[in-house]
């Protein structure tokens, strides 16, 4: 009889060191463990983490360690945030949070890059007077970097999703003669349907105007460049536009041929657009 018991206790141990499998008799020869259903999924043990650097509520916890957090706990940036797994790195003895998309899109992201052609465009980068007189343009920016938000056509950025978005405009010219007087250069309110028609300062969203001395060097119309930023949040709901507007300057006198000085108009003239979640 005792040696009846041998090879049953040799097979169930040689199972207990191989494979499992869950509705399946057929695991993956890569896995220790696989779980088959076609309606139901596996569930992660949700456990009250304190913070991060809690290394009680889980005595001694194994690296890789996952679970599912079930309550705010802590205060920033040791903090944890319920409905979110945490898995257990070792190295730094602390719970670290698993990115999905709800965290992801809180991230601050940039969204376009957008410049200007090499060529083509010395005098062209502003629009026409839109104002009636005032010398309000529109900026033209005619290369697309990074992006699918802006219409070089129209000149006008659309927003993809609502949210913060950041606007970061750099504008540098060259002169042939010499003036001191305010330039500005900024971003417009947000808008739907066709750009706005009635153009005053109420279309700025944020701008800014320095006080500007353009000299020339020798007299001959050869001068330092003219440098112009402006930076700015605007809250943009999914499908709103915005232009880029200037007042006071006029694009035959301030032009992009800033290669006359040594200067690279592409990498001298830039938007940049970051994305923040609402």
């Amino acid at each position: 009889m005792k040696n009846l018991f041998v090879l049953p206790l040799a097979m169930v141990s040689a199972m207990a060191f191989s494979q499992v499998g869950i509705n399946t008799t057929t695991p993956d020869p890569s896995s220790i463990l696989e779980i088959q259903s076609t309606n139901k999924g596996l569930l992660i043990p949700r456990v009250a983490l304190t913070g991060i650097n809690d290394l009680t509520t889980i005595t001694n916890p194994a690296n890789g360690l996952l679970v599912f957090a079930t309550a705010n706990a802590g205060t920033a940036p040791n903090n944890v945030v319920r409905n979110n797994f945490y898995k257990f790195n070792a190295d730094v003895n602390q719970w670290q949070l698993i990115m999905d998309d709800s965290v992801l899109s809180k991230i601050p992201k940039v969204a376009d890059l957008i410049g200007f052609n090499k060529t083509g465009n010395d005098t062209t980068w502003l629009s026409a007077d839109l104002s009636g007189g005032a010398n309000i343009r529109q900026v033209m920016f005619d290369k697309v970097n990074l992006g699918t938000n802006y219409n070089p056509s129209t000149g006008e950025y659309t927003a993809s999703k609502t949210g913060y978005y950041s606007f970061d405009i750099n504008i540098t010219l060259s002169s042939g003669t010499a003036f001191q007087k305010n330039l500005r250069l900024g971003a417009s309110n947000p808008y739907t349907g066709a750009k706005p028609t009635s153009v005053g300062n109420g279309i700025f969203s944020f701008f800014s105007e320095p006080f500007v001395s353009a000299y020339t060097a020798d007299g001959s119309g050869v001068n330092h460049p003219v440098t112009l930023q402006s930076k700015g949040i605007i809250f943009m709901t999914q499908g709103q536009k915005v232009v880029f507007v200037t007042r006071f300057i006029d694009p035959a006198q301030l032009t992009l041929n800033i290669e006359a000085m040594g200067y690279n108009r592409v990498v001298n003239n830039f938007l940049n657009v970051t994305y923040y979640s609402n």
